[in-house]
């Protein structure tokens, strides 16, 4: 399942963007704390400005 991101995903951003092979395509920088991806999360526009963004991968349920 596909869904906008929301805040509650802020510590798993933090662990994407310690992995340097996921920045070098986002162009983002490493986050130190669940705290900066939170912020970075909260500012987050782009389904605002262009009416599409990032996108979180949630796997369905096997039952």
């Amino acid at each position: 399942m596909l869904r906008e991101f929301s805040l509650s995903d802020a510590s798993n951003m933090c662990k994407l963007n310690k992995d340097l092979e996921v920045i070098k395509y986002t162009g983002d920088s490493l986050f130190a704390t669940v705290k900066e991806a939170k912020l970075f999360l909260k500012n987050y526009t782009d389904y605002q400005k262009n009416g599409f963004g990032r996108w979180a991968i949630l796997l369905k349920d096997p039952s």
